[in-house]
């Protein structure tokens, strides 16, 4: 019948096409499947005699049944016209825009809100407050290290500004600079920023770990369904 509604269309003959076709898509709407290749393929070109017989509104019905069930369904340019391609593509765009809603949030399970201050402690100090003694001592131990250690070569450089002759030439002047410089760029500079580091990574575990906990400790109750009887729970334990 589908090969038969494209004679009578390539014929020119629309009304009779689009008789063909509608009784596809009636059988369609029963239940019946041809496939999806098929289906797709009839009700295409419904649409395209709809729209050629400027039946517009069942020309966009027609596209629609084809886009609601996939959006990313193509139409090829070389079997359809430019105006039955646009016209499928403005549809598709309706749908998409249709099916890009944010659904309402569910009431069983509220938004969490921001971590509390005291999950960007330095030394370790939230690990502590979760009962994680392994965590602590990792996180408290790098950073109690990597911050000694910078303090301790930020006062070696300060005693050795100090310290410095006052008397030296130009060229042992830039020697002891350039020292200075190196010391800070090799040693002072990167236990600083793995000091830093270390609490940002912290912070990070201390906050995920927060959520988890909030996460697991919420349940929702709900009904199951609009008109079925029965509660749902929802969580982790």
């Amino acid at each position: 019948m589908l090969r038969a509604a494209k004679e009578r269309h390539f014929a020119g003959e629309s009304v009779a096409a689009r008789n063909l076709l509608v009784g596809l898509s009636e059988r369609l709407e029963a239940g019946e499947d041809p496939g999806e290749e098929l289906a797709v393929e009839a009700m295409t070109y419904l649409g395209e005699v709809h729209h050629k017989l400027d039946e517009r509104s069942e020309a966009r019905a027609a596209f629609r049944w084809i886009l609601e069930r996939d959006p990313e369904t193509p139409i090829s340019p070389f079997h359809h016209s430019f105006d039955v391609v646009n016209l499928f593509d403005l549809v598709r765009a309706e749908v998409l825009r249709e099916q890009d809603v944010v659904p309402p949030p569910d009431p069983g399970r509220p938004k969490l809100g921001p971590p509390p201050l005291w999950t960007f402690a330095p030394l370790g100090i939230p690990q502590l407050a979760q009962r994680r003694p392994g965590a602590f001592l990792l996180f408290g131990g790098l950073q109690a290290g990597f911050g000694v250690a910078s303090l301790v070569v930020y006062r070696d450089l300060t005693r050795l500004n100090v310290e410095r002759p006052r008397d030296t030439s130009p060229a042992e002047y830039e020697a002891f600079r350039n020292e200075v410089r190196q010391r800070r760029l090799r040693a002072q500079w990167p236990l600083t920023f793995a000091f830093y580091g270390t609490w940002a990574l912290s912070m990070v575990d201390a906050s995920g770990q927060w959520r988890r906990r909030q996460i697991e400790a919420q349940v929702g109750v709900g009904l199951v369904g609009p008109g079925t009887p029965g509660v749902r729970f929802t969580g982790t334990f």
